[in-house]
């Protein structure tokens, strides 16, 4: 008797998805990367000196001179401004819905309030 089913098992590939690092290499990077994570990010402007972490000094003098936004700046009172203007749109927004639902609210009392819901029902 034939099988209408045959059951096989699936192959086995063997694919190579990670970077050819050192144990040594990939262990220096994940302190690194601990370290940012464990000073929310202050490991990077050196404020708190992480141990055995070692940054380029580009990347670390671009980072030192980068101008930061929420100092007191030209870039954080705009972004004040910004922030406040969107609020007054959107209040006005609000505003605007609440009276269009008021009004239709109003109108359909004048139209239909002869209509009780208690009549509606069957």
């Amino acid at each position: 008797m034939e099988h209408l089913i045959q059951i096989s098992a699936p192959v086995n590939r063997e694919e190579h998805l990670t970077k050819e690092l050192s144990q040594n290499e990939a262990s220096r990077r994940l302190s690194y990367l601990a370290d940012i994570v464990d000073t929310e990010g202050w490991a990077i402007k050196h404020s708190i000196a992480p141990i055995n972490t070692t940054v380029r000094e580009e990347y670390s003098n671009e980072a030192r001179a980068a101008e930061d936004m929420f100092d007191n700046s030209r870039v954080s009172s705009n972004v004040d401004n910004l922030l406040n203007q969107h609020d007054q749109r959107r209040k006005q927004q609000i505003m605007q819905n609440l009276d269009m639902a008021r009004n239709l609210a109003q109108f359909t009392n004048e139209k239909f309030g002869k209509y009780s819901r208690q009549n509606l029902l069957f």
